[in-house]
């Protein structure tokens, strides 16, 4: 029986991908450190919910430039 093979990075970030999410450019920004890059990753998650509230809210305010400064924040994460 062959022995399971262990998950590739790119299989590991295709979600990610699917997204458009720049998975190379990433972990370059990391120092090539993909361990590195999956904590910031889950730091960027811990706090996802919140934004998404925020967002969610603002829009709903059609307070447009607090969004359009929350939006672009998140661009830039």
């Amino acid at each position: 029986m062959p022995a399971p093979q262990e998950d590739k990075p790119s299989d590991r970030f295709c979600d990610l991908r699917d997204f458009g999410v720049d998975v190379e450019a990433g972990i370059r920004y990391c120092q090539n450190e993909e361990a590195f890059y999956l904590k910031v990753l889950a730091e960027y998650g811990k706090d996802a919910e919140n934004k998404l509230s925020t967002l969610d809210r603002l829009f709903r305010e059609q307070n447009w430039k607090e969004y359009a400064v929350r939006v672009h924040a998140v661009k830039r994460s």
